[in-house]
This record gives structure tokens, C-alpha cells and sequence, in this order.
């Protein structure tokens, strides 16, 4: 048997005779993609490549879904948004599956709300990247997270270190600049302002006794008490002890004129 493509089948024996073919592509190359034996490189696949030049043998070079260049049915992953992820795979066709600005498992391209900081507003209107928009306790349209200055009452000083951070004071009635009128100005925490405490230091609701003394107060009024107690005592003594001397010098001088009216 030849071995030559375009003599397959034709069993020439040496002398015995001479067949001459018909070569239809003289000026191809056709070995060895010449099965037929026409001269001509085959297409054995019908993909209309030939065989010589084809990507997929046996398989249809022009299905190429994802434009790689790599016939489908030869290529190990078909991408067509070229994210690396394979279309069957792919959460988000046409786009980069692996941009994920907000970390929410949605591709950016197909995410309706790109969302970073998961504040329910989104990245391209968001007041306040980081933090969330909806927390904005003084009301001054600035989120608290981007606010320098957190001042519900509005009175120029921050919550922080306002003692009256509800309440407005009045101008020139903070004097010491704490957030608070003199009207308003609480040192005891006990809910009484400074102004109308009775028992300043000391709690004015607590009255045990119900004698409308606050026992805070009562306790140094009993104090004042037992010390003025004591100095009254000390006193008294003190007067006995020089009432009695002036006793003693009387009688001592009516003994001595006694004495000399005698003589």
C-alpha cells in the first residue's frame, strides 16, 4: 500500500501499470490533510476551516461565544464579560463580577444600590462615606460623622460638653459657659436648678422625716446645732467660773472691813 495521502486505496504493484490522477489544488501543500486524496487540504469537521489551519478538530472553530479565540468546545472557560468567571457562573453577565465596591456579594454592575457603608443611601449621593447618613442628632442636615460640631440646643457648644445639651440658654445667662442658664444650671444632679436649691450639694428630694428639710441639710443643721451646743456649754462655764470669782472677791473684802471696824 502507498503511503502518500493522495495514492490511499490504490494498490500499484512495481511495472504493473501506471494510473495518472488529477491534482485539484496544484499549488497546496496538501500533506498530510489530504485524506481524500484530491490534492487538496480536507476540512474533515465541515467548520469551514481547513484542516491545516484549523483551532478545534472536529468541532466548529466559529462557536466562540466569548470572543477569546478559543472554540467553545476547546475552551476551558467561556467568559464572555472576561471577569474570569464563566458565564454559567456569572452573577452579573456583561460586567466585572469581581468589582464589588460595597461588599454586599451583588457586582457593582448589576447592583442597584452600591451602598459602602450600608447607611441605605447610596455611594454617589452619600453625604457622609463611612458613616450613616440617617444619624444626625442636632438636626443640622450634616450626618454626625462628618459633623464637627454636634450641638442639638444650638447654642454654640457641643453635646460633649454641654450640661444642658436639650436646652438653649439665654444669652448672657451661661456665665460659665457650660451649656446652661444660671436658671437652668443643676451642680447637685437632683433635678432642682441652682437657683431654686435648697440644700445645694445635696439631693433636695430626699426628706425622710418630711420636714421639708432636705436630710442633706438637716445633717449640717444638726451639726450646727451640737457645735453651737457646745460653745454655749463652754460659755456658761466660762461665766460660772468668773461669776464665782467675783463672789469670792466680795466676801473677801466684806470679811476685811468687818475685820477693821472690830480693831
Amino acid at each position: 500500500m502507498a503511503t502518500e495521502p493522495a495514492l490511499k486505496g490504490r494498490d500499484l504493484i512495481p511495472q504493473g501499470y501506471i494510473e495518472i490522477w488529477e491534482d485539484n489544488c496544484p499549488n497546496e501543500e496538501s500533506i498530510p490533510y489530504d485524506i481524500d486524496g484530491d490534492g487538496c487540504i480536507d476540512d474533515t469537521d465541515e467548520d469551514g476551516i481547513d484542516d491545516s489551519m484549523d483551532l478545534c478538530q472536529g468541532f466548529d472553530d466559529n462557536l466562540d461565544v466569548d470572543g477569546d479565540n478559543v472554540p467553545d468546545d476547546c475552551d476551558d472557560i467561556i467568559d464572555s464579560d472576561g471577569d474570569g468567571v464563566a458565564n454559567l457562573n456569572d452573577d452579573c453577565e456583561g460586567y466585572d463580577d469581581n468589582i464589588d465596591q460595597d461588599n454586599d456579594t451583588i457586582p457593582d454592575g448589576c447592583d442597584s444600590l452600591i451602598d459602602s457603608d450600608d447607611d441605605g443611601v447610596g455611594d454617589n449621593i452619600d453625604a457622609c462615606d463611612g458613616s450613616d447618613d440617617n444619624l444626625d442628632v442636632d438636626n443640622d442636615s450634616i450626618p454626625d460623622g462628618c459633623d464637627q460640631l454636634i450641638d442639638a440646643d444650638n447654642d454654640g457648644i457641643a453635646d460633649d460638653f454641654d450640661s444642658c445639651p436639650m436646652t438653649v440658654s439665654s444669652n448672657g445667662s451661661d456665665v460659665d459657659s457650660n451649656g446652661c442658664s444660671l436658671s437652668q444650671l443643676d451642680s447637685d444632679d437632683d433635678g432642682v436648678s441652682d437657683f431654686a436649691d435648697e440644700c445645694p450639694n445635696f439631693d433636695d428630694n430626699i426628706d425622710i422625716n418630711e420636714n421639708k428639710i432636705p436630710d442633706g441639710c438637716e445633717t449640717l443643721l444638726e451639726e450646727s446645732r451640737e457645735t453651737k451646743d457646745v460653745n454655749s456649754s463652754h460659755d456658761t462655764l466660762v461665766s460660772n467660773y468668773i461669776i464665782g470669782g467675783l463672789i469670792i472677791v466680795v466676801i473677801a473684802l466684806f470679811m476685811r472691813k468687818i475685820q477693821s471696824d472690830n480693831s
